[in-house]
């Protein structure tokens, strides 16, 4: 019985999950927008696996939900770009895509699942975005990133790549470190270690960092203490094993790291431990490494290098030892799980080495190599049309090329970047109208460049990461220079004189460092630093009339100067403020400056203020009655203070009436006296007296009147705070007077 209502309880808690609504989807955004790669932001209202393809053009159809979690297109076939993430209910999570084009549209279609695998939303949601224009280079020269040779101490095996909001991050063996492997970034004008240095066990070679697509970096390198090969991540503040540690079942060479769509680590080598001394590609999956197809599939390799094409199909290039004569490259690829060559066996046309493998936007295979055939100059091949073809002219490095490094430019352009053995220094070349030809200045570095490794920024800008002999074979990175564009603004204009102005200066692109140089016609004013493509100059000196206002950028390794277009600012004199009086009464002002009196008719006085903060105008009426304000202040009608922003020349004004000193409750008579009052009034009536000294004598004298003096009011006889006194005598022999706060002297 028991057994029995154990399975209708898990019955139901499948049925529940079965038939439990999809996931609400949120409509996918986009953040770091580049002209090669974009960061989508996904969200789902479940917690499970977020799918999705990128398919190209504005609001194209997209797939089914089931095709979307294939990475397929609505006719079923793969999608130029797919991938997957996990996702917590209701949290964001990020994925950045690269290898795009520029200036191109795509549409996203998203979709998940909720838990893992179960309540697939069966209706995808979708987005549009459009890459960036690459920035271009009219005149270009090659800067440093930051100080040239910014390790400490000598790096081997240099491997650059660019976070997806543009940082540069380098990884490498740290030969003053015992060969550990460390990362640096350049952020703010100078290079930092990430994590600690040397965080790897022992000593390294082949260093390769990658991005995740969440934005994890991850550096494999090999274990030179037992020739095998470890991966790591950047993790909640410090690197962590991915898996274990030399994870390969034999001794290994020529480690490459890529990472798939989904996340997925792949890692290649030339495995001696197969039986053909051929190429081994492990995935991590499930938290363990496994094998990619079978072990040593290849024949004997040399110089393995991996990359994945934008679906996700893992590539292996290699000097193959099965070709005739042996060392040609051949070119393999995983799909259905095996590996199969891609075209023919040694596409080279003699022995190659030192290659680079990459794939284009568009899906083109590109491999870079040392080509013996040509003098060991550079060549570069492509795979197109089901067919290998030689990119240009083979060897078309004018000397010998070394540490071939291939990136692909986001128009699709094929970048190398290698050692040259005619200036024994590093160059960059592009494949363009049909030739190659040298990007920027040739020779780079200041010496030789080894372990050279090439990357484009989001906005298209070539960078080269390399040992630099030419500074003690510590790690230096170069990039082409930025023109850059420099605006300034004031916060106050026109000012005033004394007025501190704040000039806001901005340098485009932002990630330009240095100073900034303010003047004012050919006066210096001062310099300023740029920190995120920023820097504000602070100034109270100066003097009435026009000023130019310029910024001169000085540029730094990686951008070229600029000088800002004109500003004219304009300093005026303070403003006056004037307050004129009519009555009896007094104005003063916070801050200080207006003390104005009308005593006894009217008055007129003024100041001058810088505009910004406000004045605040207090009325004080003394025994009179205050009026209202009028001029430039009637808008504060009859408050007792009035706040003003002294803008322009200001004038106001502040009106006071005569108050009565005694006053008959129910008549419309005024008096000076409160004898006088006495006389006018009747039996039964009340005098009001305001808070003053009366000379007079008072003679109370008519039977039978009864009166009431109140005394201590203020001169609108709405308030009693004080006491009215008489000096003189008083006398009273006839009829009754009631007093109130009167005091006779």
């Amino acid at each position: 019985m028991r057994t029995g209502f154990i399975f209708l309880v898990l019955l139901f808690c499948w049925a529940a999950r079965l038939f439990a609504a999809p996931p609400v989807l949120t409509p996918p955004t986009t953040e770091n927008v580049g002209a090669n790669l974009a960061t989508l932001i996904l969200q789902s209202g479940g917690t499970g696996t977020g799918y999705f393809t990128l398919l190209t053009g504005s609001d194209a159809p997209c797939g089914s939900a089931t095709q979307v979690v294939a990475g397929q297109t609505n006719a079923g076939i793969t999608a130029p770009c797919h991938g997957s993430l996990p996702l917590n209910a209701d949290a964001t999570g990020r994925y950045t895509i690269r290898n795009l084009t520029q200036q191109s549209p795509y549409t996203v279609c998203f979709t998940a699942d909720s838990p893992t695998g179960v309540n697939l939303n069966p209706s995808p949601v979708t987005a549009n975005l459009t890459t960036a224009t690459a920035i271009s280079f009219p005149l270009p020269v090659w800067g440093s990133v930051g100080s040239a040779g910014f390790s400490t101490g000598r790096a081997l095996y240099t491997s650059l790549a660019i976070a997806s909001d543009g940082t540069p991050y380098v990884a490498f063996s740290n030969q003053d470190n015992g060969g550990k492997a460390t990362v640096m970034k350049y952020g703010d004008g100078a290079w930092s270690v990430v994590g600690n240095a040397g965080f790897s066990p022992g000593d390294t070679a082949y260093t390769s960092l990658v991005f995740a697509p969440d934005g994890t970096p991850y550096v494999l390198f090999l274990e030179k203490s037992n020739s095998r090969p470890t991966v790591m991540k950047y993790s909640g503040g410090s690197w962590v094993l991915v898996g274990s540690a030399g994870f390969s079942t034999a001794f290994a060479d020529h480690p490459s790291l890529a990472i798939a769509p989904d996340g997925t680590p792949f890692v290649a080598y030339t495995d001696y431990g197969s039986a053909t001394w051929g190429i081994t590609v492990m995935k991590f999956t499930g938290g363990v490494w496994s094998m990619a197809g079978s072990s040593g599939f290849s024949a004997a390799a040399l110089d393995t290098v991996l990359a994945l094409a934008p679906d996700g199909t893992p590539h292996v290039a290699f000097s193959d030892t099965g070709t005739t004569p042996p060392g040609k490259i051949t070119v393999m690829k995983y799909g259905g799980g095996v590996w199969s060559t891609v075209g023919f066996q040694g596409i080279s046309a003699d022995f190659a080495d030192k290659l680079s493998l990459a794939v284009a936007p568009d899906g083109v295979l590109y491999v870079a190599y040392r080509d013996q055939s040509s003098s060991f100059k550079g060549t570069v091949m492509k795979y197109g049309g089901g067919a290998w073809s030689v990119v240009g002219s083979a060897g078309f490095s004018a000397g010998s090329a070394d540490y071939t490094s291939l990136a692909i430019a986001p128009d699709g352009t094929p970048f190398v970047a290698f050692e040259e053995g005619a200036v024994n220094k590093g160059v960059v070349m592009k494949f363009s109208g049909g030739v190659w030809g040298l990007v920027g200045n040739s020779g780079l570095s200041a010496g030789q460049a080894q372990y050279s490794s090439l990357a484009f920024s989001p906005d298209g800008t070539p960078f080269v990461a390399y040992q630099d002999m030419g500074n003690s074979g510590m790690a230096s990175v170069m990039r082409l220079k930025v023109d850059t564009v420099t605006q300034v603004v004031a916060d106050h204009n026109p000012a005033v004189q004394g007025q501190v102005v704040t000039f806001t200066v901005m340098v485009l692109p932002v990630t330009a460092t240095g100073t900034v140089t303010m003047r004012d016609g050919a006066t210096e004013l001062g310099s300023v630093t740029l920190s995120g493509g920023t820097a504000s100059y602070r100034s109270s000196v100066l003097t009435t009339g026009s000023h130019t206002i310029t910024a001169l950028y000085a540029g730094d390794g990686g951008d070229n100067g600029s000088s800002s277009f004109p500003l004219t600012q304009l300093v005026n004199a303070p403003y006056p403020l004037t307050v004129t009086i009519t009555g009896n009464g007094s104005v003063n002002s916070v801050p200080a400056g207006i003390a104005c009196t009308g005593s006894p008719q009217s008055g007129t006085c003024g100041a001058s203020y810088l505009t910004g903060p406000k004045v605040t105008l207090v009325e004080s009426p003394g025994n009179s009655l205050f009026s209202g304000w009028g001029g430039g202040c009637a808008i504060c009608g009859k408050s007792s203070s009035c706040p003003v922003s002294v803008e322009s020349a200001m004038a106001c004004s502040a009106v006071f009436a005569s108050s009565p000193l005694v006053v008959l409750v129910g008549s419309t008579q005024n008096f000076s006296s409160l004898q006088s009052a006495y006389v006018a009034s009747a039996s039964g009536n009340t005098i009001k007296a305001q808070v003053v000294t009366l000379v007079e004598s008072l003679l109370f004298n008519v039977a039978g009147k009864t009166v009431t003096i109140r005394g201590g009011y203020d001169p609108s006889f709405t308030i009693r705070s004080g006491v009215t006194t008489v000096k003189g005598g008083m006398v009273i022999s006839k009829g009754l007077v009631i007093m109130e706060r009167l005091a006779i002297r």
